[in-house]
């Protein structure tokens, strides 16, 4: 698949960037070598900083980009969910406004919410 063909799949979507320091991103990724062999070992943060660099400007498209560094699973979806409502142009929760979410905290399959 090419590029161009690639960027055609984009049309009438929302890309979002979860940004995350090559620190972060080696420390989160430590003990998947077997499933990541390119982010394993001893030059891990060193690949990971050359592939930040080398994908940077493709990320840098995205309509949204919410940082994680620090911050809890649940508290990334909710700054997204805030972000996609704010680019809808709709209030979260208002009926027949097409992007609707729940006022309440975000329940997420896998992750444990307080």
């Amino acid at each position: 698949m090419s590029r161009a063909d690639v960027t055609l799949g984009w049309r009438g979507c929302v890309r979002v960037w979860l940004r995350v320091a090559p620190v972060t991103a080696a420390t989160r990724l430590d003990g998947s070598g077997e499933t990541r062999p390119l982010v394993h070992g001893p030059a891990a943060l060193e690949r990971l900083s050359a592939l930040l660099d080398a994908r940077k400007s493709g990320y840098a498209r995205a309509e949204i980009a919410v940082d994680t560094d620090g911050r809890a699973p649940h508290d990334v979806a909710q700054a997204v969910v805030e972000r996609l409502v704010r680019l809808s142009g709709t209030q979260a929760g208002s009926p027949g406004e097409g992007v609707r979410w729940p006022n309440e905290r975000l329940e997420m399959e896998g992750f444990e919410t307080q």
